[in-house]
């Protein structure tokens, strides 16, 4: 009697052993496939407009610490000091021997239309005029955008920006930091420059 309880138990456990150890089914996976392949569909813009928003957030930060810079420097050095873009080819280094001039046009950051990549660079201006000539030291030149971000001055911010050794600039505006590849008017950061010379992000 007891022989033959004991052979149902173990019967009855390696049925149980055999149900939990089962996998599975073709129909279960497929139906977690279509499942998590909806979660991502709708999980990837979110996740890509995220990233958007720190690279212009992060952009319109290194136009902020470049154009303080440039007004420190004036102040520091008692002269005149200006920021302006430039633009070489991807990969090229600055010789500060020999630094690029600067560009017109208002694009401030992003690719260029010969595929060339927009940046910054800070030099002491001693006519004031904006031009990097003989008589004027150049401090800094850096790429810090990259591709991701399109960068735009407005006014008289379009070509450069001048401050005077009080730190003060008569060149007043904005600079609008936009993702590449998202133009919905929203995810936009502006850096906005007033008659004291001090810039503040919005």
């Amino acid at each position: 009697m007891g022989s033959g309880i004991t052979r149902h138990n173990s019967r009855a456990r390696h049925g149980r052993a055999r149900q939990c150890a089962r996998g599975f089914t073709l129909i279960e996976l497929i139906v977690a496939v279509v499942i998590l392949s909806i979660l991502a569909t709708l999980a990837v813009p979110s996740f890509q407009l995220m990233i958007a928003r720190n690279r212009i957030t992060s952009h319109a930060n290194l136009l902020l610490q470049a154009v303080t810079l440039t007004r420190s420097e004036a102040i520091r050095r008692n002269r005149l000091a200006t920021l302006c873009p430039i633009a070489l080819n991807p990969g090229s280094t600055i010789d500060p021997a020999s630094p690029p001039a600067c560009v017109t046009g208002g694009t401030w950051g992003g690719v260029a239309a010969d595929g060339k990549l927009y940046g910054l660079m800070v030099f002491l201006d001693a006519d004031g005029d904006g031009t990097l000539e003989a008589a004027d030291d150049f401090v800094r030149a850096d790429f810090p955008y990259g591709q991701g971000s399109i960068v735009t001055g407005s006014g008289s911010l379009a070509q450069r920006v001048t401050f005077s050794a009080r730190g003060i600039s008569g060149n007043n505006g904005s600079w609008l930091i936009k993702p590449k590849n998202i133009d919905d008017g929203v995810n936009i950061k502006t850096l906005t420059l007033g008659p004291t010379g001090r810039p503040r992000v919005s």
